[in-house]
């Protein structure tokens, strides 16, 4: 069953989305110091550096790692208020805003796919000093980022919110799905 394989295909997606925004931070570390080692050593610097940085690797390292760090409950949580409930409780709230933020995020989804769908059918190119290069592929990171951490966001939710009703501990995210 699809669902059942849900958990398993987004740890696949974390993964690849965290080695792609590695591959995209390395990139940016050599052609941002190539760029500062010409100017410094040649008195030129390397054409396009900053139109690629913006493009292309910024956009990779700031939403590819979505996915991962939603899977792993890293976002920040504010827990002054909810300190002193208890874990039932707790993982109520917990699942209800989980469940608010998957929509909220699917709202960003579906709105950056029709973005990144008008800039694909143009070809978007970003113009540099030197040439112009296709950006239209970056429109698709915060779509791709934004889709894995809404699918964790359900599952959790899901985990959350079946341990306030049943008080029993979920292992993992996806337990909730094979129980249903």
């Amino acid at each position: 069953m699809l669902v059942e394989r849900l958990p398993a295909a987004l740890r696949g997606l974390s993964r690849a989305c965290l080695v792609v925004a590695g591959v995209a931070i390395a990139a940016m570390m050599l052609h941002v110091g190539a760029d500062i080692a010409g100017k410094a050593l040649f008195g030129r610097s390397l054409g396009g550096t900053i139109e690629m940085v913006s493009g292309w690797y910024m956009p990779a390292c700031v939403f590819l790692p979505l996915v991962a760090v939603q899977q792993h409950r890293g976002q920040l949580i504010v827990e002054f208020a909810t300190q002193t409930l208890g874990p039932r409780k707790r993982a109520l709230l917990d699942g209800l805003a989980a469940a608010l933020g998957c929509a909220y995020v699917g709202a960003m989804v579906y709105t950056g796919a029709h973005e990144a769908w008008t800039q694909t059918a143009i070809g978007e190119r970003t113009n540099s000093s030197v040439f112009d290069f296709p950006v239209w592929p970056t429109r698709w990171f915060p779509v791709l980022g934004g889709a894995g951490m809404a699918a964790w966001l359900a599952l959790q939710s899901l985990s959350d919110l079946a341990f306030a009703v049943t008080g029993r501990v979920m292992e993992r995210p996806d337990e909730t799905l094979e129980r249903l």
